[in-house]
């Protein structure tokens, strides 16, 4: 891969990162984004599943309304607690 094959991926990926931000500000409050962006920061995955399960509500038509931070939390929740955790015991 030559460098401007690599620029060429990191602009589309920047621009791919750009849409998804402005497709969820069409169906999510300014808290519930900044809720999202504090979660991104700490826990990209986690943030970036929550961004693909909003997206793919809304284009299904599934949302109504804008998704506020209380539903922000509460799909916290729910996607945290389908993970399994692990504890090794000494």
């Amino acid at each position: 891969m030559d460098a401007a094959e690599e620029i060429r991926m990191q602009q589309e990926a920047e621009l791919q990162k750009q849409q998804i931000k402005a497709k969820l500000q069409q169906f999510m409050t300014r808290e519930a984004m900044e809720r999202l962006a504090f979660v991104k920061a700490g826990h990209p995955e986690l943030a970036e599943q929550i961004e693909a399960l909003l997206i793919q509500s809304a284009n299904a038509g599934q949302l109504q309304g804008k998704i506020t931070e209380e539903q922000i939390r509460h799909l916290l929740e729910r996607v945290s607690k389908t993970k399994k955790t692990f504890r090794i015991l000494k």
